[in-house]
């Protein structure tokens, strides 16, 4: 499984800034120059299934994001062109080009394609995609950002990928083929990627639930109707996509995180039957070594009375998370880290402290520490780190870089390849 170069995110957006006239008047809006500050969501391309967007953050008057995609040494295999660029999957990545009213001005809708490997398009067909609005108010007038919450989830898996299409006032998720041509016609209001045979989809405020690779519902989940919609769904890993957020995670190792509001995030099988009662705050995908969840009170108190995990003064951290297995016991006994990523080529990422992030095994034991503040799962034996935007590069297993760190962002590498933003 690929992974999400997922900063997100929740995950991985790009944002743009513009300032508008105080007084709205004169039209456009003038050249305010902000500067990024590298922020970085803790989430990358191994917690979230196959190849969310790299974010980057577009400042009027500056330069614009700039991606490519380089080899493992450090080439540019695909020269700098996109404003947003996704991990390879299938021979085939999501890129992003900004729609433009005029000259000048950003439209709220940009457009998406999809590229092989030697940079040339895997088909015609492009599709346009939502930019979510946001004003803010300042002293010198209002600031609206633009969030690509979408192009992250448009990647290809078991041949098939996740795509939006307008609909009206409204967007809908289909499925296409590696042709572009739509396999399961658009009729979702969100929907995942295909793993293990089946795909996470919402039908409605009140229906969400898998379908099997002829769009047939095979697992129906119902959302109660008073639980809120929030713009990020409540398990990490899992955004939301437009109105709507899904409940439901990817299948991995025949298991699937769906979040009830009664009980929290669990996990059920491919008949829909909660293997992993609901109990957790947060759930990510299972892995051979485990899956990574956060503890709610309750959950903590019983595995304190079983034993499992050491009693605690001040209850469950919202930022602790432990490692359990397919029948939900806790192991490595109970070892609590402050953020994590799946493990990916046997090794697992955590953050140690705002300025440090390491990588344990899977007994458990931290046989790497980084000076850093930002980390990636390993894929194709290498891990993007950085410290600050421009200072991003690419280390091995034994936290030597090999790619000397001089860009402004980056994804994970997939299929040889990694999205770089050389501005």
């Amino acid at each position: 499984m690929p992974p999400r170069a997922n900063f997100a995110r929740y995950g991985s957006v790009f944002v743009i800034s513009i300032v508008l006239s105080a007084c709205g008047a004169g039209g456009g809006p003038t050249d305010v120059i902000t500067k990024s500050s590298g922020t970085r969501t803790a989430i990358d391309s191994a917690d979230v299934p196959a190849t969310a967007s790299v974010s980057s953050t577009y400042n009027r008057g500056g330069k614009e994001p700039n991606f490519g995609y380089i080899s493992k040494k450090g080439l540019f295999k695909i020269s700098p062109r996109f404003f947003t660029a996704n991990n390879f999957s299938e021979d085939a990545a999501a890129v992003v080009t900004l729609n433009r009213d005029g000259e000048r001005n950003l439209s709220k809708v940009a457009r998406l394609s999809f590229i092989k490997s030697d940079g040339s398009p895997a088909f015609k067909q492009t599709f346009e995609i939502p930019l979510t609005v946001d004003h803010v108010l300042l002293d010198e007038g209002s600031r609206a950002s633009y969030e690509d919450e979408v192009s992250k989830d448009c990647y290809f898996s078991e041949g098939l990928a996740p795509v939006p299409t307008k609909s009206g006032e409204k967007f809908l998720w289909g499925f296409i083929d590696h042709t572009g041509t739509w396999s399961i016609t658009p009729r979702f209001l969100a929907a995942n990627a295909f793993h293990e045979g089946l795909a996470a989809v919402c039908l409605s405020n009140r229906q969400q639930g898998f379908v099997n690779r002829n769009g047939k519902i095979v697992i129906n989940i119902e959302r109660d109707k008073s639980q809120p919609v929030d713009r990020l769904s409540k398990g990490v890993g899992y955004p939301n996509r437009g109105i709507f957020g899904l409940d439901c995670g990817e299948f991995s190792c025949n298991l699937a995180a769906v979040y009830q509001k009664s009980g929290g995030w669990g996990y059920v099988d491919k008949n829909g039957r909660f293997v992993i009662p609901p109990q957790y705050q947060r759930a990510k995908p299972f892995s051979p070594e485990g899956a990574w969840v956060v503890r709610t009170l309750v959950t903590q108190k019983k595995a304190e009375v079983k034993g499992e995990v050491e009693a605690s003064t001040s209850g469950p951290n919202s930022e602790a998370w432990c490692l359990i297995d397919r029948q939900g016991k806790y192991l490595l006994n109970g070892q609590e880290f402050r953020e994590v990523g799946k493990f990916s080529e046997g090794l697992a990422k955590y953050q140690i402290d705002n300025q440090n992030w390491g990588y344990i095994d899977k007994s458990g034991k931290t046989v790497l520490k980084l000076p850093c503040k930002f980390a990636s799962s390993f894929r194709n034996g290498l891990a993007c780190v950085g410290s600050t935007a421009n200072e991003v590069g690419f280390i091995d297993k034994t936290g030597k870089f090999v790619i000397t760190p001089n860009f402004f962002d980056a994804g994970s590498f997939s299929e040889e390849l990694a999205a770089v933003d050389a501005r």
